[in-house]
């Protein structure tokens, strides 16, 4: 629990927000998820992410540790890259 506890504090210090899922779920095996506490319509957002926490490539450009490697191999950070699919 000490993890997702640190996990939940830190959502909840950068803005992360979730009105309708309650995290963490714990359920049978171990296994750890969301519980959904309210009905959720169709194409109604569950989590809102602010963009500053939000990971991108132009994101990981500017970071210093992360930024040299994306700029190395650039192909791999495009829309055209259909290495992954």
């Amino acid at each position: 629990r000490q993890k997702t506890n640190r996990f939940t504090n830190w959502c909840y210090d950068v803005g992360i927000r979730h009105p309708k899922i309650s995290y963490p779920g714990f359920f049978d095996g171990g296994l750890v998820g969301v519980q959904v506490d309210a009905p959720i319509d169709n194409r109604e957002a569950f989590i809102y992410v602010p963009l500053s926490v939000t990971i991108s490539v132009n994101s990981c450009l500017k970071d210093s540790l992360l930024g040299p490697f994306y700029s190395k191999f650039p192909n791999l950070f495009t829309k055209e890259c259909r290495d992954f699919e």
